[in-house]
């Protein structure tokens, strides 16, 4: 909210399974594991963006997300260059294989990035520690959401 009120595009990247991700993919690693446990299938429930998340006005929504990648077979790049938006913060989960791979590609792509530690989350708090540690400071900077919110207003 506070980025929005700030002027920053809001992009939402929600990861959603179809029948077709099922028939045209071999199933492995966590991947298989989402899927064998029926979660984030297209039109169920649990596969909606939450409501205190939910997009509002002017606000993006990337379409296509069944990786752990962002920008994999995604419109999210597009998204960006089209808002000639030079630099991503990224939230969101799993921090050690979505976020994180996300802002491996949005770093390889040249975006600046930055990840909010406070506003992600992994299965524990040694995986969480290990990518702000070692991970995140060589993709980025890592900042809370108010030290975000306050170099926005820089």
């Amino acid at each position: 909210e506070g980025a929005r009120k700030k002027g920053a595009l809001v992009i939402h990247s929600p990861f959603v399974f179809n029948e077709k991700y099922f028939e045209d993919h071999q199933m492995q690693g966590i991947v298989k594991a989402v899927a064998d446990g029926d979660a984030f299938r297209e039109g169920t429930w649990g596969a909606e963006i939450i409501d205190e998340l939910k997009p509002q006005e002017g606000d993006k929504i990337v379409g296509g997300k069944c990786t752990l990648c962002g920008f994999n077979k995604t419109n999210l790049d597009e998204l960006l260059k089209e808002g000639n938006i030079k630099n991503v913060v990224i939230g969101g989960f799993l921090t050690n294989f979505c976020v994180e791979s996300t802002a491996r590609t949005a770093y390889d792509k040249g975006y600046g990035v930055t990840i909010m530690k406070d506003a992600t989350a992994a299965n524990s708090e040694e995986e969480q520690n290990h990518a702000e540690s070692k991970i995140f400071p060589l993709l980025g900077q890592t900042l809370s959401v108010d030290q975000f919110l306050e170099q926005l207003e820089e």
